[in-house]
């Protein structure tokens, strides 16, 4: 006779719900695995980095559903939660000779 816990687990990897979550994840966030293989590349320029994160954050907030809309208000949050991002981005589009709204405090070292 299985641990209880071992009965429970092979219940949950049985259930109809467990392989439609896997097949939901599956098709929808194995792009990230090579978004951050492509991140992790060296000498890689800020514009291409952040047009990786760009896309695969693109992409989260596509994601169908009640899971999706969780996925798209975690994105949101996380972001909003990171002035740095939006600086590393202002940084880009000024390489890339784009004009810029967000006013930067650089320090120049000599």
């Amino acid at each position: 006779m299985d641990a209880v816990s071992v009965e429970n687990a092979k219940n949950l990897i049985n259930s109809i719900s467990f392989k439609n979550n896997l097949v939901y994840i599956s098709s929808n966030t194995t792009f990230l695995a090579s978004s951050i293989s492509k991140l992790e590349v060296q000498n890689l320029s800020l514009a291409n980095s952040l047009g990786i994160v760009s896309n695969s954050i693109k992409k989260l907030k596509e994601a169908p559903g009640e899971v999706g809309i969780k996925i798209k208000k975690k994105a949101e949050q996380v972001l909003s939660k990171n002035p740095g991002f939006k600086t590393l981005e202002a940084i880009s589009n000024i390489h890339n000779g784009s004009v810029t709204q967000l006013h930067l405090n650089l320090v120049l070292l000599n």
